[in-house]
């Protein structure tokens, strides 16, 4: 079974030792949250769920409630004069200057000039070749199978359908029809609506069409570098790693430098099911996307002005609801879902740095000073400030004091007003690292109407508060008060624990050992040891507990050198891979990443991304640090962890000036490929290891 040809074998094997099954939960019974009776009648049972959902995705506020009798138009024109006159700043200081903006850039640089070219087969038949064969089906049960069976006849006759609806402007209400699953949120099953996530399944037909629109709009807002930096979802290039290696640089920089720091995590309730469908148009028309294409967009969420798109929930045991309709939202599980609301939260980003410019949190070791060969030059360098980073609708805020943190959430809660989308005030939290004077941050309407006051962590928060001292990030549990993970230990544990248990029970053989825990085990574990500081004691338990279940199943000695385990197969070892090692090589690697990374979109002196910049100013501050009582004092903090993991790796990285022939007044971006005068690059030399650490446990 575990040598079967495409990986299916190896897949059964993994399924089978962590017992992963496909649980098909049925919705046979709901509570009324309004009565708190029990419903049990299946067709009762449905009306429920279709109320339920009706309400859920109802349009909040309607075009013609935020924009007047011009409805539409005037959205699309930036009108204000039906608009109420509480919500004109943000059409006055927000989208009118970014549309006039992206206007005069789509003018000089030619972003959507051929968005609106015919689909040429060969488009339809490279996204099929990508799609992935298992995914689940729509209603018709056409599935990405069946799709790469098509010869090229069948593939033009499929590209003929997608021009006719890429012409016209919208796709047959029929086909735009979708299934929602339900996924409990909670061990408590399906009962809960509230507590459930629901997963649009489409057609995949569709779904290979809105590829194709969604992949050249990407393909755009990628290459022209138009969205803001801060977002690190839903675009090439992206990923978590970024967002949480900056949330660690200064997080240890405020323990360091002893600076205030205030950080609000923000948690939005129903985030892509709340977006309505005007906010989406007026968000790609402030891109100056041509309005035919703004309509086709729109119409893959809303369907038709007649019929319109429809949904039906998954009951369970073949049982489907009745069909309703959304009135607003972004269908969760859709391809262009997470791009549609990165480009809205664009302008949420681009708000709050207009309005807050220098009074995020700054990096101690970035004083905005300059070299002499800048200085002559009249290149000045501002010291790096951290505002936001987002990953697609995770968010992350920073400011230097209370008060910019409150003129924050004042800025919050006026653009999720007027686009009608909520911040959960008990999910979201505040986060105060060296706080100054006593304050109260509040959620509020109004500057002089009291709000909500928000739950408060830090290392100002006494210590028999639960879980007050810690704040979970991407999957990540930070430490506020002091270097020390422990929660994150604990959890690193558990999901140890959790794995190793049918790895022990499992009869298994060798080959099946190592494929699993190098495929599966150690791929889990590592995520968060990018960016937490685990003690490597506790990687070398594990690390153990792993050799014993590879011994076991291979019936191997116990005297094996343990060098032996680690070695690659062609060197005559078994190919086992060490989480301590893995662990450091990505931390280290990722730290390199961010290091180097850059940004063509900025001025040609800045060529250098706000993620390199705080990365840098992190390790300056390392750096610095050059008395024996200063190094102690950088314990705990993740450059030390990677400066002695580069040490014990022998991995060398090095910031190496650069210089380019001529000034800087001189040299203008796109003239040859030679990078700025007076700049930096950072180079990484890997010498060779004689031992792997393996070894040297092994020796010592």
């Amino acid at each position: 079974m575990f040598n079967l040809p495409n990986g299916k074998g190896k897949r059964f094997v993994l399924n089978s030792i962590f017992q992963k099954v496909n649980e098909r939960l049925n919705l046979q019974w709901l509570r009324d949250l309004a009565t708190q009776e029990i419903i049990i009648e299946p067709i009762e049972v449905g009306k429920a769920v279709v109320n339920f959902f009706e309400c859920w995705f109802k349009s909040a506020i309607p075009v013609q409630e935020r924009w007047g009798a011009g409805g539409w138009a005037a959205m699309l024109s930036l009108s204000t004069a039906g608009v109420d006159p509480t919500h004109h700043a943000i059409i006055i200081e927000l989208y009118q200057p970014q549309r006039q903006r992206n206007q005069q850039r789509n003018m000089s640089e030619g972003w959507w000039q051929n968005i609106l070219d015919p689909i040429l087969p060969a488009d339809t038949s490279a996204v099929i070749q990508n799609i992935r064969a298992g995914s689940a089906p729509g209603k018709s049960e056409v599935s990405n199978r069946l799709l790469k069976l098509l010869d090229e006849e069948n593939i033009q006759t499929l590209t003929n359908v997608f021009n006719t609806w890429f012409s016209q402007g919208e796709v047959p209400d029929e086909i735009n029809t979708a299934i929602l699953s339900l996924l409990p949120k909670t061990p408590n099953g399906l009962s809960d609506l509230n507590a459930t996530r629901p997963i649009a399944l489409m057609e995949s037909i569709l779904k290979v069409y809105e590829h194709i629109v969604i992949g050249r709009v990407a393909t755009t807002l990628h290459s022209h570098h138009i969205l803001d930096g801060a977002q690190f979802g839903a675009l090439p290039g992206g990923g978590t790693a970024a967002p949480l290696r900056t949330l660690r640089a200064i997080t240890d920089d405020a323990r360091q430098s002893k600076r205030p720091l205030y950080l609000f995590i923000a948690d939005l309730t129903k985030a892509f099911d709340t977006l309505e469908y005007w906010s989406q148009a007026l968000s790609w028309k402030c891109l100056d996307l041509p309005e035919k294409l703004i309509r086709i967009l729109i119409n893959l969420d809303s369907g038709s002005d007649q019929g319109g798109a429809t949904t039906q929930v998954n009951l369970g045991q073949g049982r489907l609801s009745e069909p309703f309709r959304h009135g607003r939202g972004v269908r969760q599980g859709s391809v262009g879902g997470p791009l549609k609301w990165v480009v809205f939260v664009h302008y949420w980003i681009t708000w709050v740095k207009t309005k807050l410019k220098d009074k995020g949190y700054k990096m101690s070791a970035s004083t905005g000073s300059t070299t002499i060969p800048n200085f002559l030059d009249g290149i000045t360098q501002d010291p790096v400030e951290f505002l936001a980073s987002l990953f697609i609708d995770d968010s992350i805020w920073a400011t230097s004091t209370a008060q910019a943190m409150q003129d924050l959430l004042d800025i919050h809660t006026q653009f999720c007003a007027f686009h009608g989308i909520k911040l959960h005030p008990i999910k979201s939290e505040l986060v105060s690292i060296n706080p100054g004077a006593t304050h109260t941050l509040q959620l509020r309407t109004h500057p002089e109407i009291p709000g909500t006051r928000l739950r408060e962590k830090g290392n100002n928060v006494p210590a028999n508060v639960n879980d007050g001292r810690t704040t979970k990030y991407l999957g990540v549990h930070f430490p506020l008060s002091n270097p020390r993970w422990t929660t994150q230990q604990q959890v690193l544990h558990s999901t140890w624990q959790a794995l190793l248990k049918p790895l022990k029970s499992a009869r298994i053989s060798l080959k099946e050992a190592i494929y699993s825990i190098n495929t599966l085990v150690i791929p889990k574990l590592k995520y968060t040891l990018q960016v937490a500081s685990i003690p490597k004691n506790q990687l070398r338990r594990i690390d153990s507990s792993l050799r014993s279940v590879v011994r076991r199943a291979g019936n191997l000695p116990s005297w094996m050198p343990r060098h032996a385990y680690y070695l690659s197969q062609k060197d005559l070892g078994l190919g086992l891979l060490s989480l301590e090692d893995v662990a450091r090589l990505d931390a280290i690697k990722i730290d390199y990443q961010c290091l180097t990374d850059s940004n063509p979109s900025l001025p040609f002196t800045q060529t250098h991304s706000l993620t390199q910049r705080i990365v840098e100013a992190d390790w300056d501050r390392h750096h610095l640090a050059t008395t024996s009582r200063e190094r102690a004092t950088t314990k705990g903090t993740l450059c030390h962890d990677l400066s002695k993991a580069r040490q014990e790796l022998s991995i060398s990285v090095d910031k190496t000036p650069t210089l380019s022939p001529g000034s800087s007044g001189e040299t203008q971006r796109g003239r040859g490929t030679s990078p700025p005068s007076h700049t930096h690059m950072y180079t990484r030399t890997a010498l060779r290891q004689t031992r792997t650490t393996s070894q040297q446990q092994d020796m010592g």
